[in-house]
């Protein structure tokens, strides 16, 4: 599975590290760059924008987003709307599990 993980914070870097030793192919994202850094691997990458972890993603996307609940969280997925196409996932980690399937 290849797919995208915005937040790599605590719950964030332990999503990564576990689908990363998976097998899975994991780009992140995050504000502070030394979190993404750290995680670098094989199977992990980080990237410095959103429309780089997009951009890096084959179609159809999956994208986690593990971020404080919130304004933060409410921006970043206005943001990605304007980046992700039909058949892309962006699944929300906060408390309350959403998903939103662009159609």
């Amino acid at each position: 599975m290849n797919l995208g993980l915005i937040g790599l914070g605590k719950m964030g870097n332990g999503i990564a590290t576990r689908l990363a030793s998976a097998g899975h192919t994991v780009v992140g994202f995050d504000q502070n760059a030394e979190a993404a850094h750290a995680l670098q691997s094989e199977t992990f990458s980080s990237v410095e924008s959103l429309e780089q972890l997009v951009q890096n993603l084959a179609q159809p996307r999956t994208i986690l987003l593990s971020l404080p609940a919130g304004e933060v969280t409410s921006s970043v997925l206005h943001y990605l709307e304007n980046l992700v196409i039909s058949g892309d996932t962006v699944i929300d980690c906060g408390i309350v599990i959403s998903a939103i399937v662009k159609k």
